[in-house]
């Protein structure tokens, strides 16, 4: 991902960071309710990740 940095650049810059991302999931098999958020609170992210090149994936 890009991200501004702009405590470095003076918001005139991007640079390249990285992120990992960690789950723990648990409960399997238990009741649960759910319910999908409304449209407001969410953003379609597919674009930006699928677009992705040059980048490795890294299971644990």
């Amino acid at each position: 991902m890009t991200v501004k940095d702009t405590a470095q650049t003076g918001g005139t810059g991007a640079r390249q960071a990285q992120e990992k991302v960690v789950m723990d999931f648990s409960g399997f098999g238990t009741d649960v309710e759910v319910a999908a958020p409304p449209a407001a609170d969410t953003v379609d992210m597919t674009d930006k990740v699928s677009g992705r090149s040059g980048t490795s994936s890294q299971t644990n």
